[in-house]
């Protein structure tokens, strides 16, 4: 079973902006928020990225458990470089504003943000990519859950048909920021059949184009963007012989 190394923060006893600048190796660490509201499977994603179930010894809190208000960083498992910190949800605030809610957990500290929701936007979601936008915060926009969204409508409508309609309805919230490259942006995933949609093209690229230039000068390797590539065509091999 996989092993994680992880240490927690506490937003209400330590400054995570000061804890980040001050690590010995803060110049080499490169940070990516995961926001959302609670359930829209942010911990869920660290866990499948790393090969965790939800309930394994070390994985990512989920559910009930994202409730707490801590920050918690989880390194990448093809770039130890590479951090994705699980912020709590938008609704763990008592005051839930995303600008309150990007300030209370220090994003602009983080190079880049991994944004996440479940079913149809809401103004929320449409709200903090606002947010992420004026702060000139690179981001992808994850639509989680598919799996589910697929199992409630097959009867009425093929698996493509289905599909589509729920990019359009997620492509909306980047159509009205002015963002005309947005289906590079969204990502239809399944934590829990991470071998289908767009999981694995999501995994490339986080490391290839969220934060291309930066991972390149990480100390990881000289060619990090092969090396990445290998390791996921072999993990993918891996699960279809399985």
């Amino acid at each position: 079973m996989a092993t994680s190394n992880f240490q927690e923060v506490n937003v209400d006893d330590v400054d995570i902006a000061t804890s980040l600048e001050t690590s010995e190796d803060s110049k080499t660490k490169l940070k990516i928020a995961l926001v959302g509201e609670t359930g829209s499977g942010k911990s869920s994603f660290i866990n499948a990225l790393q090969g965790f179930e939800d309930d394994d010894k070390g994985a990512a809190g989920t559910g009930y458990d994202e409730k707490a208000i801590m920050a918690k960083p989880y390194p990448h498992p093809l770039n130890p470089n590479v951090i994705l910190w699980d912020i709590p949800g938008l609704d763990t605030l008592k005051h839930s504003e995303p600008s309150t809610y990007c300030n209370t957990f220090y994003i602009g500290q983080y190079d880049a943000v991994l944004l996440f929701m479940k079913g149809n936007y809401t103004k929320t979601d449409k709200d903090l990519a606002k947010e992420l936008v004026s702060r000139n915060k690179p981001f992808f926009l994850i639509r989680t859950k598919i799996d589910q969204d697929l199992s409630c409508r097959r009867k009425k409508y093929k698996e493509n048909e289905i599909l589509e309609k729920i990019k359009q309805n997620a492509l909306e919230i980047l159509g009205d920021l002015g963002d005309t490259d947005g289906e590079k942006k969204l990502f239809l995933i399944s934590n829990f059949e991470s071998e289908k949609w767009d999981f694995n093209r999501l995994k490339r690229a986080i490391l290839n184009e969220l934060l291309p230039s930066q991972v390149k000068t990480t100390s990881v390797s000289e060619n990090v963007a092969e090396h990445i590539d290998e390791q996921i065509k072999g993990t993918d091999k891996g699960k279809t012989m399985s």
